[in-house]
């Protein structure tokens, strides 16, 4: 046996990361009016979500902005909104509506917080009247 010693440190490797955050962005018709679907990298993936820059205690928490890749031609970034909600321990994404002229920052901001008044008890965080409201959308 030698007289050489175990070495008792552990061996530091730099652990490769293999997924893409995609940075957010803040809360205002001028920064949505800069995203563009050229600026950002898809992969295989068809959309990408883009997070708000949002106090966590606001009716803005788990906004984003949903992009489209589209077609290779096509010279327009669709932009929808979602709010991403947790309910019975599962992750699931409503539809607001797509980022218009029509409908923009305003619209979105008094539409969640019409959504949050509605739709919000105060012993619970959020109750799953997000699925009565998607019913009534597909009644439509």
């Amino acid at each position: 046996m030698g007289t050489e010693k175990l070495d008792t440190k552990l061996e530091q490797v730099e652990i490769k990361q293999t997924r893409s955050s995609v940075e957010p962005i803040r809360f205002t018709e001028n920064a949505i009016n800069k995203v563009r679907k050229e600026n950002y990298v898809f992969g295989k993936r068809p959309n990408l979500y883009i997070p708000f820059i949002v106090s966590k205690d606001s009716h803005l928490k788990g906004l984003k902005l949903r992009i489209y890749k589209g077609a290779p031609g096509e010279k327009e970034t669709k932009k929808v909104f979602y709010v991403q909600y947790w309910f019975n321990g599962k992750a699931d994404k409503f539809s607001i509506g797509q980022y218009s002229q029509r409908f923009g920052v305003r619209e979105c901001d008094e539409y969640l917080i019409k959504l949050v008044k509605t739709h919000t008890d105060p012993r619970l965080d959020i109750v799953p009247k997000i699925l009565t409201l998607q019913k009534e959308m597909t009644k439509e």
